[in-house]
């Protein structure tokens, strides 16, 4: 029972500046008005691009906002759907310049500041635009600790929990607003690992662009320590505690852009699947219903848990790709994200771990052992990878093109993708069309079809 392969999509990477003022709040993927100018940006993008490039259009990610002379600099992907009719980039550029200057757009878009790089298109056939692909690169990263002056709580070891959440928003805000104010545009993110007793100690990863303009370590501990002495900062550090070692930099290659926006990045992982002993029911096919995100977080916090404690500082994260259907079951497709390809665990290890936490009374997941499979590692990196097993190949992923008629009437609503009707009907046909290709087909169909197709 193999889990879905690793899988990459052809992508085209592009930056603006918007004409608006920053704020430190949009460092925060958590906040209201990180979530709200993603949502405005996004629906922007989707329009023009669809209406540039019909179903060869898939859809757009927002990477991040950063800071730049005041203004918000947009770091977004446009996704497609096959390769081999991909738009090259100088023309993703020229639509977005040509969209701004209309007075329907709702962006106010800096038009000199547009920059696009690639395709990245991962079948083994040479990309066909005639601008290089911007190469698939490890995030260069800085290992940041410090003791924070407060008092530490058991809840703090769990990811879940609340206090971990507002401790985590608060430190990430923070950082993301010193770093962005030091570095600019070379800097990217703030990641927090997790915390530790001693009174609260903080283990951070500081994520930048570009590996050829990385700060060293001394320059990112002095950033904090002349931050933590002003009245204005909002953490109170023990700034004798604290501590950066790195950069990490697995890339070569030079920037091709004046003002890049954040490349394409990859991680090295391994892909995990397992059956849970429970029912499978249709709703576990809709990524938005609470019954999808209920099983996400559950089996996410449970990963984490786990892995964080069988492999400390290697493990980053648990993404779970989706919830498929077997023999009544669930059958879980995730992926664990570490963070140095260098010290992975192979794949035996990874699925020993989990079925050893199995065994406890203690674990809240009730896996059926027998079930469990990895693949990997997947690593980027341009040595080979260390497992004795071969990694899951990175494939386009096959698909195929379904067309009907509803017997139901049609209204303007259902063209705006952000509209209320659309996203009803588009949940309630994904749910049923999940639903049969899943009984029908079983591991051969990915559960997230649906984010795919053209509806």
């Amino acid at each position: 029972m193999p889990p879905a392969p690793a899988t990459m999509e052809p992508k085209i990477e592009l930056g603006f500046k918007l004409q608006q003022n920053f704020t430190s709040q949009l460092t925060n993927k958590s906040s209201a008005e990180f979530k709200q100018l993603s949502d405005n940006v996004t629906t922007a993008l989707n329009t023009i691009y669809s209406e540039k490039y019909g179903a060869a259009f898939n859809r757009t990610f927002i990477k991040g906002f950063r800071y730049s002379q005041g203004s918000v600099v947009v770091d977004a992907v446009l996704i497609f759907n096959n390769g081999t009719t991909l738009p090259n980039a100088s023309s993703v550029a020229k639509t977005l310049e040509t969209a701004s200057s209309s007075s329907k757009f709702s962006l106010s878009v800096n038009t000199s500041s547009i920059t696009a790089s690639g395709p990245v298109n991962v079948t083994t056939s040479p990309p066909v635009s005639t601008m290089p692909p911007a190469p698939p690169t490890m995030e260069p990263k800085i290992e940041l600790g410090f003791k924070l002056q407060q008092n530490f709580t058991s809840q703090l070891t769990n990811k879940s929990s609340a206090e971990f959440k507002q401790l985590s928003d608060n430190v990430t805000t923070a950082l993301n607003t010193i770093y962005s104010e030091k570095y600019g545009a070379a800097f990217n993110r703030t990641f927090i690992k997790g915390f530790r007793q001693g009174s609260v100690v903080v283990d951070a990863v500081l994520i930048f662009n570009n590996g050829t303009t990385l700060p060293n370590a001394s320059s990112v501990a002095k950033t904090l320590e002349t931050a933590s002495s002003s009245s204005k900062f909002s953490l109170s550090v023990n700034t004798s505690s604290i501590t950066a070692s790195g950069p990490v930099n697995v890339t070569t290659s030079p920037p091709v852009s004046t003002m890049p926006p954040a490349p394409a990045t990859m991680e090295p992982k391994i892909e995990l699947g397992f059956k849970l002993q429970q029912n499978f029911t249709s709703q576990l096919t809709n990524k938005s219903s609470a019954e999808f995100k209920q099983l996400s977080d559950n089996v996410t916090t449970a990963l984490n848990t786990i892995y964080s404690e069988k492999y400390g500082a290697a493990f980053n994260r648990t993404f779970i790709k989706g919830f498929r259907y077997s023999q009544g079951s669930v059958v879980v497709d995730a992926v664990l994200i570490f963070n140095n390809g260098t010290t992975l665990p192979n794949a035996s290890s990874v699925a020993k771990t989990l079925e050893t936490a199995s065994s406890s009374s203690k674990f809240s997941l009730s896996v059926n052992t027998s079930s469990i499979t990895a693949s990997g590692p997947v690593n980027v990196t341009t040595s080979p990878p260390v497992s004795t097993m071969p990694p899951a190949p990175a494939t386009m992923e096959p698909k195929i093109e379904l067309g009907f008629k509803l017997q139901q009437n049609f209204t303007s609503q259902l063209t705006n993708k952000s509209s209320a009707e659309f996203k009803q009907l588009s949940d309630n046909v994904t749910t049923a069309l999940n639903t049969i290709y899943s009984e029908k087909y079983g591991a051969c169909l990915q559960s997230n079809f649906h984010q795919r197709l053209p509806v």
